[in-house]
């Protein structure tokens, strides 16, 4: 199972693109691999043939590193795999190369990773040896590893203490003076997060519950898995991502009076619709930041979906729009208010919430907002309140003295717009033409009909 981003520990197959027997080249989308928060393509960085499929569809938490296939050089080496099973592959940490050693690989071919002391049972293992020779050299289809400490051989991996846990777990442990070493992780593996120290029983608390009677906290609240998993997912972002941020006052006057004459009861259409089209449309003129950072290229899409932030059940919720760019007015809307009616019922699958390729989050009650950008998607758009302004009405001017008569004068209903960007990806004059395009859509709602 690769490790698809910095924060994930465990995923499962959403679909498997390439079947046994299948030849592969540098590149091909081999399967679709899910974790909690987004579906992403994993693709093959050689060629080779795949041989045989250890994880099937759907089966869910396959941690980082776990074998999900085997590959081969040759295509006459894949019915030699025709038994193999994930059993046969061994478990091994994500990248060891242990799995490849003990499944087929001939020793000669990787170092042994036991102590010098194992020489006593040479004998019995040259046999072994001898009967794995026959079968070809195994190759899994899986990510580059990710960074690790060394292997430590066996007799000091006894005296290593190792506790997988996320930054905010670790801050907190030295907060609460808990000992991660005492705590059962939730996820996969053990990895222990924020969450699980809420969860600590108060003898594993050790020094924090001295400390807690010196002064008693006014109140803790469990967090929620989604919750903590989010609050990684935007730290995590805000470490790793160079943001910036653009703003732009949008006059929503004629957007306004289009939706009179266009929405019916039977048919409604709300300002959110018109901001999410508009967005749609500025990201197919402007395609820069319909794209994802992949390290060493760009990707960019041709359709473009949408993430629309919502806080339900005290848990931040992005249901997927899928194809704003070519839909109608009403056909968004149908699809928010569904969307969004199924969050607020705790109805969203983890598909439903799929990375788009664009987010927007209207901020209810505050004049302006700046989010965090979702990765891999480069850019999320922040709609303010509407808010009432004083504007020159069309036609008037004001005088050489810097003054203008009250009658010169009308209020616009204005919203403020915030686009953060990823700056590998979208920089300063890309960002600023999407909003350009953005505020022309809105300003003239018939340019998108045009």
């Amino acid at each position: 199972m690769p490790k698809l981003s910095p924060t994930m520990t465990a995923g499962q197959i959403g679909a498997w693109r390439k079947k046994p027997g299948d030849e592969v080249a540098a590149g091909d989308v081999i399967a679709d691999i899910e974790t909690d928060k987004a579906s992403i393509e994993f693709e093959a960085t050689e060629d080779f043939v795949l041989a045989k499929i250890l994880v099937e569809e759907g089966v869910p938490d396959v941690a980082v590193g776990a074998p999900i296939a085997v590959s081969v050089e040759d295509a006459k080496d894949v019915s030699a795999f025709e038994s193999f099973s994930a059993s046969d592959a061994g478990s091994g940490d994500a990248g060891s190369g242990d799995a490849d050693g003990k499944a087929a690989a001939p020793p000669a071919e990787k170092p042994a990773a036991s102590a010098p002391d194992d020489k006593k049972d040479e004998a019995p293992e040259r046999e072994a040896e001898t009967a794995k020779a026959a079968a070809p050299p195994v190759q899994h289809a899986s990510a580059p590893a990710p960074t690790e400490a060394a292997e430590v051989p066996n007799s000091l991996a006894a005296r290593v203490e190792r506790v997988a846990a996320s930054p905010l777990a670790k801050r907190l442990a030295a907060e609460q003076g808990v000992s991660l070493q005492t705590l059962a992780g939730s996820y996969p593996g053990g990895f222990v997060v924020a969450a699980d120290l809420a969860k600590a029983a108060p003898a594993e608390k050790g020094g924090a519950e001295a400390t807690s009677k010196a002064a008693p906290a006014l109140s803790e609240a469990e967090l929620a898995s989604s919750a903590a998993s989010y609050a990684e997912q935007v730290a995590n972002a805000k470490r790793t991502i160079p943001h910036y941020y653009l703003s732009v006052d949008v006059d929503v006057g004629a957007a306004l009076a289009q939706l009179v004459e266009s929405s019916s009861e039977r048919e409604p259409i709300e300002l959110e619709d018109v901001i999410l089209k508009a967005a749609a449309l500025a990201s197919t003129k402007v395609t820069a930041v319909n794209s994802s950072w992949l390290g060493d290229r760009i990707r960019r899409y041709e359709s473009v979906d949408v993430n629309i932030l919502a806080h339900a059940a005290g848990a931040v919720m992005q249901p997927l729009l899928r194809d704003v760019s070519g839909r109608g007015l009403v056909a968004i809307g149908k699809l928010r208010r569904a969307a969004l009616e199924a969050a607020a019922q705790g109805a969203l699958d983890g598909g439903a919430q799929a990375a788009g390729t664009l987010s927007v989050m209207f901020a209810e009650g505050v004049s302006e907002a700046a989010a965090v950008i979702r990765p891999p998607q480069s850019a999320v758009l922040s709609v303010g309140a509407l808010r009432s302004v004083p504007q020159l009405a069309p036609g008037e001017r004001i005088a050489a003295d810097g003054t203008a008569p009250l009658s010169a004068l009308r209020l616009a209903r204005v919203f403020t717009a915030t686009l953060s960007c990823d700056h590998r990806v979208v920089d300063g004059a890309v960002g600023a033409q999407w909003l350009a395009a953005f505020k022309s859509h809105i300003e003239d709602p018939l340019s998108m009909l045009r």
